[in-house]
């Protein structure tokens, strides 16, 4: 009996010992880390946010990459990612970066050296997940994955406190990452009737975009929802007509007509955005053609509200927004007003520094101006209006983008025949310049 009872106090013992270890690993901030090529340095004020931000010194890489925090704008907060990024960040969001103390690890239930499967079937790789926001909190995040045999680097940034969706193999490694946005339908971001997550780019590791799968990710993600038992009915046209019939363009604050609608209608709108998103993004499936072919009022009204829509889904690719227009004849439309107020307002109190990272993107080491969404767009016509540069390039060193559609484009929106001005068109095509927008906006 005394013995049993030895047994199972040093049981206890022993279970007590391993809570508090795992205990103090949850707690501990990592301010120092080295496993294989990988490394992280944290140094000055590192356990602190906002003195962190300001005093302290963050370095982590491989020989491959290296990244700092040196320019005091680019990383406010970090954590460790020591388990495969899947799903989203088990932890609320708070003013733009998990709730969850600087430097620890994302996954408390695994060690800070824990390794994971990402680039190939060995389970060699840690991960670095960076946040920083503006006086709004509104943030943006940076995953950072390395490989800690051989320096391998991937880097992607994301909405704040998600993760790309990331599809694997069968032996754990990535095959395509997919990235998303939220995207709001007929009003500004607070008082938008709709909301989806829109899928808008599929990449491999290299870098390299998949558009077909794109298109698959978002039928198999949406079309349940957008055609329910079959395509719209009779009836369902004829509501969609009479809302959309109530619905201004021009009106400078949609959200009036928004609130107006009811649940039903507002679900009638959801499968409508996503029809026109599947039609938008799927070659060779078009399931708005049918009703397209008609030449009635009740069309033109859906028309009207499908280019509306058209502007506001998140595409990373403007020719397949250009194929949509030029498919069902849209351009020839009414033209849309693009009202980015609501975009653009907040950006005139903050740093420039941050317009800048907003209205621009960098490859091979240059500056090019973002036009993904309307956020960007509404950060380069800040820039613009203040004479901000942002050190993006010109072309032939003289010619901003607007410029370049200016000269690319005749005045019905096409572009130009004209032998000299070929090389703008060029340009303008190499940029994937949505001109009809720029000229609307300058």
């Amino acid at each position: 009996m005394k013995r049993q009872s030895s047994i199972i106090f040093i049981l206890c013992i022993k279970l007590l010992v391993s809570l508090v270890v795992q205990s103090a690993s949850a707690t501990n901030q990592i301010t120092k880390l080295k496993i294989g090529k990988f490394f992280l340095e944290c140094d000055g004020k590192c356990t602190e946010l906002y003195k962190f931000r300001d005093q302290g010194f963050l370095r982590f890489g491989t020989d491959k990459q290296i990244i700092t925090s040196d320019d005091r704008t680019s990383i406010f907060t970090y954590h460790i990612i020591n388990d495969f990024p899947e799903n989203k960040i088990p932890h609320f969001c708070i003013d733009g970066s998990p709730d969850l103390k600087i430097g620890k690890t994302i996954y408390s239930y695994k060690k800070e050296t824990n390794t994971f499967s990402f680039f190939n079937n060995k389970p060699t790789a840690i991960g670095v997940y960076t946040s920083r926001w503006g006086a709004t909190g509104w943030g943006t995040s940076t995953v950072h994955i390395f490989d800690t045999e051989t320096g391998e680097y991937y880097s992607e940034k994301s909405s704040a406190c998600t993760y790309p969706l990331f599809i694997r193999n069968k032996d754990g490694s990535v095959q395509y990452q997919i990235k998303s946005e939220t995207a709001n339908f007929f009003g500004p971001p607070n008082f938008s009737p709709v909301y989806l997550d829109v899928p808008i780019s599929v990449k491999d590791l290299k870098g390299k975009s998949h558009p077909n799968i794109l298109s698959l990710h978002y039928q198999k993600k949406f079309m349940d929802i957008g055609f329910e038992d079959s395509f719209f009915s009779n009836r369902e046209i004829e509501v969609l007509a009479k809302m959309f019939t109530q619905w201004d363009l021009q009106d400078r604050y949609p959200q009036r007509w928004a609130i107006e609608l009811d649940q039903g209608q507002i679900e009638l709108l959801r499968r409508f955005i996503i029809v026109v998103g599947i039609d938008i993004l799927q070659k060779g499936y078009y399931p708005l053609s049918q009703q397209f072919k008609r030449n009635d009022y009740t069309t033109l009204l859906l028309k009207r509200a499908a280019r509306q829509i058209s502007y506001d889904f998140p595409v990373s690719d403007f020719e397949l927004q250009e194929d949509f227009h030029h498919r069902y004849e849209l351009d020839f439309l009414k033209e849309v007003n693009i009202n980015l107020d609501a975009f653009m307002d907040p950006l005139y109190r903050v740093p420039y520094e941050e317009i800048c990272k907003l209205a621009t993107y960098e490859k091979n080491n240059q500056k090019f101006w973002n036009f993904d969404s309307y956020k960007n767009l509404a950060a380069v016509q800040v820039a613009k209006e203040n004479n901000i540069n942002c050190g993006t390039k010109l072309f032939l060193n003289e010619f901003d983008f607007e410029h370049i559609c200016d000269k690319a484009t005749t005045t019905d929106g096409s572009w130009t025949k004209d032998g000299v001005l070929q090389e703008f068109v060029k340009e303008a095509k190499n940029k994937k310049l949505n001109c009809k927008i720029i000229e609307q906006m300058f």
